[in-house]
């Protein structure tokens, strides 16, 4: 009930700009430390209040064709089948959107990959219940265990 209400509380303070992504009650992702986590958080931020343009427009007309169109008013469905020029219109539209977020998203999503200047070297390992760390310039090893009793266990 507690995580409830705490995703209840994100989603509020989110959507009034209110909650940091730092914070444990809410929902999004956190602002990175370098130039390439921020552009992908910025991506991300701007696709997000995108999506909720969309899905405001989309609602806000389906529910006022609903009341305003409502067979209690009056009002008798138009018989037609098909109409290419709407067809055509809802198929490109987000065609064109998809495409340009694939576009961005790649375009931002190509510095991860660029370690030439790289200050250390970290080889990550995922094992079946854990993740396993080593810092290859230096003598640091460590493992990432889920929980306590994941660790007790790989301990025997």
């Amino acid at each position: 009930m507690k995580k409830t209400k705490q995703m209840f509380a994100g989603l509020i303070l989110m959507a009034l700009g209110l909650g940091t992504a730092q914070a444990d009650y809410t929902l999004n992702l956190m602002k990175g430390v370098t130039k390439v986590s921020n552009d992908i958080y910025n991506l991300h931020m701007l696709i997000l209040w995108i999506c909720v343009f969309i899905g405001i427009g989309v609602f806000g007309a389906m529910f006022y064709s609903i009341y305003h169109h409502r067979k209690s008013r009056g009002h008798k469905a138009a018989q037609f089948h098909e109409n290419t020029t709407v067809e055509i219109i809802w198929t490109i539209i987000p065609d064109l959107d998809f495409d340009w977020h694939g576009y961005s998203s790649h375009q931002g999503h190509d510095g991860v990959d660029d370690v030439q200047a790289s200050d250390m070297t970290i080889q990550i390992t995922g094992k079946q219940w854990y993740w396993d760390y080593k810092y290859l310039n230096s003598d640091i090893h460590f493992e990432s265990h889920l929980d306590e009793a994941s660790e007790k266990v790989h301990a025997r």
